[in-house]
């Protein structure tokens, strides 16, 4: 899978020069960086229940421009020192930190059964705050997608910059005249999105470290190595005149890059918008329809607007199972199952200005169509594998091990684990570097459902990952005797002949 090439890929980013920028937009927009630790393992349930709600409803009302958060993934957390970046985005200073009162209307219009004192209580246990920088745009190749109103990026580099005090006006003229017109070249054929420099704002001194810091932004992992392979033959194509070498020896006069970070996106507001999400009920199904807290089994596909198949749910096997109202993110989802009895059938259709990034990009930029099927309704129950991520993270393999053991002789908060479930925690651990109990998550995985091919394909990136190819093709192999059909399966094994 892709994340085996991060390291190379981190350090081909490392070894480029990143940088270009134009004159700021009108009105002064600040970002607000701030670098958390994920002390107990739930963060990212925080950020889904909590944190982005509260966000999405400043965003809504008009304090707020944008909120989004990253997750660090080059150095890994351990090196970095945090989990996740929390970047949030305002066009008025004063509405970085909203007084008491104004926080307090937020979150009990929000949250109406839940108190502020409660609300921080609950953010606070879960999340470190390790930093918290405000920058201000000194320049990009375009505006900012969350100021136009556009998903972000999935892939950020960020490079730390150090300039001299009196050499800034020399450095930006550096980046406008010489990377700029680089850059603009890497958006039109394809290799970049985009590219912005940021300036420190607040704290404000020269005690602080770096003073400014590039963001080149990334679509996917494709996207940077075909941007680290045309670097060179792009810079000399835009200025053939110019002895490259010698300037970037001069670069290196006016700045220090001190760090150099990869971010991936994991959640992000949407702006406000006109045009609404819609839904039409296809077959009504019988029986009552779900609650809260209700498993549903299901599947679907989603489509963009000339019919095709984006994706299916059948392309990965099995029917799904969720539980409603478990992700208050997934709006659509919840808000489609709840409609139908079993053997209902509801389609969702999404305007290109409530998609994200990846979803434009897949669907051609049109409207996304989601076809659910609800096949069963079935009791309330409680997954574990938020638990299980909590122990494996917290405590360790040996502790998860133990204690997912002893479920088998007592169960008392009745534990189930379903495949989608642990099949993303397995990736999720893979990510955050938890590459021995990613393993021991999907072979868990595997055991539980040995009939699935999915299971298989995802044990086997566990092992690819992991740098074990011996075991990877083997369950590469098993996949494919499993599902012949399965291309992506396929795809891995060659790559690894």
């Amino acid at each position: 899978m892709q994340r085996t090439t991060l390291l190379l890929l981190a350090i081909l980013l490392g070894l480029t020069p990143l940088v270009a920028q134009s004159d700021a937009p009108p009105g002064t927009v600040y970002y607000q960086v701030t670098k958390l630790k994920d002390p107990t393992g739930n963060l990212m349930q925080v950020e889904n229940t909590l944190m982005l709600p509260y966000f999405q409803a400043r965003v809504n009302d008009g304090s707020q421009i944008w909120h989004a958060l990253y997750r660090i993934v080059s150095p890994d957390a351990n090196e970095a020192g945090y989990d996740y970046i929390s970047v949030d985005v305002y066009d008025n200073l004063s509405e970085l930190h909203l007084p008491e009162s104004g926080e307090n209307q937020v979150i009990e219009q929000t949250f109406p059964h839940t108190t502020p004192d409660q609300f921080w209580g609950l953010v606070e246990e879960d999340s470190d705050v390790i930093s918290e920088t405000t920058y201000t745009i000194a320049g990009a190749l375009m505006p900012a997608p969350s100021t136009r109103g556009e998903p972000s990026a999935p892939l950020l580099a960020v490079n730390y910059m150090l300039v001299p005090p009196g050499k800034e006006s020399d450095y930006l003229a550096m980046e406008t005249e010489v990377f700029k017109p680089i850059m603009e070249q890497h958006v039109k054929q394809g290799s970049m999105e985009n590219w912005s420099l940021f300036e420190r704002a607040i704290p404000v001194g020269t005690d602080f470290g770096a003073n400014f810091a590039t963001v080149d932004a990334f679509s996917d992992w494709d996207q940077v190595e075909a941007y680290q392979q045309k670097w060179q033959s792009t810079a000399t194509a835009t200025h053939p005149n110019k002895d490259l070498g010698a300037i970037m020896n001069q670069m290196t006069d006016l700045r220090e890059r001190t760090r150099m970070e990869v971010w991936e996106l994991q959640r992000e507001t949407t702006p406000p918008s006109s045009e609404s999400i819609s839904y039409q009920i296809i077959q009504e199904g019988t029986g009552p329809k779900p609650l809260r807290g209700q498993e549903v089994t299901w599947s679907g596909k989603v489509m963009n607007e000339r019919g095709e198949t984006v994706f299916e749910t059948s392309s990965l096997g099995e029917d799904w199972q969720d539980i409603l109202g478990s992700d208050p993110t997934n709006t659509r989802w919840n808000n489609a199952v709840k409609m139908v009895g079993a053997g209902g059938i509801v389609q969702v259709t999404v305007p290109a200005s409530r998609q994200s990034f990846r979803e434009q990009q897949r669907n051609g930029g049109g409207h996304l169509i989601m076809k659910i099927n609800v096949k069963e309704i079935g009791p309330p129950v409680k997954y574990g594998h938020d638990k299980l991520k909590e122990i494996l993270t917290s405590e360790g393999l040996e502790a998860a091990q133990e204690w997912y053991a002893g479920l088998k002789r007592s169960n008392p908060n009745g534990y189930v684990f379903r495949e989608m479930q642990m099949n993303a925690l397995g990736y999720d651990l893979m990510a955050e570097g938890y590459d021995e109990e990613a393993i021991y998550v999907l072979d868990l995985n595997r055991q539980q459902y040995p009939d699935s091919f999915n299971v298989y394909d995802s044990l086997a990136d566990a092992y690819s990952n992991a740098g074990n190819d011996f075991h990877a093709k083997e369950h590469f192999k098993m996949a494919l005797k499993k599902n012949p059909d399965s291309t992506f399966t396929a795809e891995k094994l060659g790559k690894l002949k």
